[in-house]
């Protein structure tokens, strides 16, 4: 068996060799012949074809190679631009393999025949084609990725392309006949005459963390697709349906719909069509003209909504402006404090609090361990804060509060959370909000500012970071 492994290893490890020998980087500045580059490039085995900063003009269209990399210096800084009715990028062939296209700009004239970038195979797929950074605005047909698998769309906008005359045809991006897509990070904004994206024929297909707005016809609809995931988009604004699953030929299966804000769309909100299958879990859809959920029963649904959510600007103004307010606010300690005083069961649960409160006044301080785990030191300046908060709440004896202090102070001065073991981070973050809250207004100013800075770039910062990346283990 070890050598069977080791065999593989060597075997794909020459395999990128053989991928990779030859490989060169051309620059291209403006001016010069862009194709002329691809060409050569494709013809050393693949690399790199850099366009300088400023706007490329073409007349012709560049025709991509497999094993090509077409990099600019940046969306605002390289702008492929056509006067042309042309398909700015397109295939030089079928079946590419390997080609990226990333950090530049590309435009061109808002007519028919027009597109942005054109992949298309009708009879050998295209394979691991990457779009990056790549702003692609005001063409007839924006971004079409036909007959391709194993696709990446990331960190682009795709605007305002559209053609007059095809409206429900012509959209900011296109994707059929495509197998295992990722489309993320992505906006796709205001098609003059079709969707933010559209699907069709396709297996495997994820939108997540978009912006699919005020677009002509549809926001996200996919037809005759087997796995359809819309994740944390935004989608609002379009002028019929926001998110859409319906067919042509063959219904939609295994829709996944989660976490979407959908809203004031012109005819509804999220839709699907009968006989679709799957789930549409912790959407908010609101303000939507005739429906904001239309779902057969063949859809499973949960945890979904139709209430406006606060605006951003407005969720500070809900807050109780006075600590303590997590867990258990003053008001709710009175009451338990009078019903303590005819239950002699919560009475007992008190006393054996108070008691272990007592126990840990004298806890050696929390350190941070060596390892891959920060976890039990995290739990237990949870079970800490608790039980000494609870105390000092209970008797108002200050030495409970100082005891916490301690502890806040102590991990505050940790150089981190272990981030890596997120579960870690979510605990201590935990201890330390909890913590603070119960005794904010026994501490002086300096040191509710120490604690507060340490919670933001220890918790929240290493949290939204960690959101951000997708990979979620909290």
């Amino acid at each position: 068996m070890k050598n069977g492994k080791t065999l593989c290893i060597l075997a794909s490890t020459l395999f990128l060799m053989i991928q990779t020998a030859g490989a060169i980087d051309v620059d291209v500045s403006v001016g010069d012949n862009i194709q002329e580059a691809v060409d050569r490039v494709a013809a050393a085995g693949g690399g790199m074809v850099n366009l300088g900063a400023g706007i490329h003009q073409i007349s012709t269209s560049i025709k991509m190679k497999s094993n090509v990399t077409l990099s600019g210096a940046g969306h605002s800084e390289t702008t492929i631009n056509t006067s042309k009715v042309i398909k700015s990028i397109e295939q030089a062939s079928e079946g590419l393999r390997n080609v990226t296209i990333q950090n530049l700009t590309i435009t061109g004239v808002v007519v028919n025949g027009s597109h942005a970038i054109h992949l298309v195979s009708y009879r050998t797929d295209h394979r691991h084609i990457k779009l990056l950074n790549v702003h692609a605005s005001r063409t007839g047909w924006g971004v079409h990725i036909k007959g391709a698998q194993d696709v990446i769309i990331r960190n682009c906008e795709f605007t305002k392309n559209g053609a007059k005359g095809k409206e429900g045809y012509a959209h900011n991006l296109y994707l059929r006949r495509c197998k295992n897509a990722l489309v993320s990070h992505t906006k796709l904004i205001g098609s003059t005459t079709g969707n933010g994206c559209n699907i069709s024929y396709s297996k495997n297909i994820t939108l997540d963390r978009c912006e699919v707005l005020n677009n002509y016809f549809r926001g996200i609809r996919a037809a005759d697709t087997d796995g359809y995931t819309v994740t944390n988009c935004r989608i609002g604004g379009n002028g019929k349906v926001g998110l859409l699953a319906n067919r042509e030929k063959v219904v939609t299966q295994n829709i996944n719909f989660v976490n979407n804000i959908v809203f004031d769309n012109g005819e509804g909100g999220i839709q699907a069509g009968r006989g679709v299958t799957g789930s549409v879990t912790h959407c908010v859809s609101y303000g939507n003209k005739r429906f904001d959920f239309s779902l057969p029963t063949t859809v499973k649904q949960s945890a979904n909504s139709s209430e406006c959510p606060a605006a951003p600007e407005e969720i500070l103004t809900t807050l109780v402006q006075t600590h303590s307010r997590l867990m258990l606010k003053d008001d709710a300690l009175r009451d338990l404090k009078k019903r303590a005083e005819n239950d002699e069961v919560l009475r007992r649960f008190v006393r054996e609090v108070i008691r272990r409160a007592d126990g840990h006044l004298d806890d050696p301080h929390l350190h941070k361990k060596d390892g891959p785990r920060l976890l039990s030191v995290s739990r237990a300046c949870v079970e800490r804060v608790y039980t000494l908060g609870l105390a000092w709440r209970w008797t108002g004896q200050k030495k409970y509060a100082d005891k916490i202090k301690e502890n806040l102070l102590t991990v505050c001065a940790f150089p981190d959370w272990n981030p890596s073991h997120f579960l870690d981070t979510a605990e201590m973050s935990h201890a330390v909000g909890v913590g603070y809250d119960w005794i904010h207004n026994d501490l002086d100013q300096e040191t509710r500012n120490h604690i507060c800075l340490a919670l933001v770039e220890l918790g929240l910062k290493p949290g939204i970071e960690r959101y951000k990346s997708g990979y979620h283990q909290f």
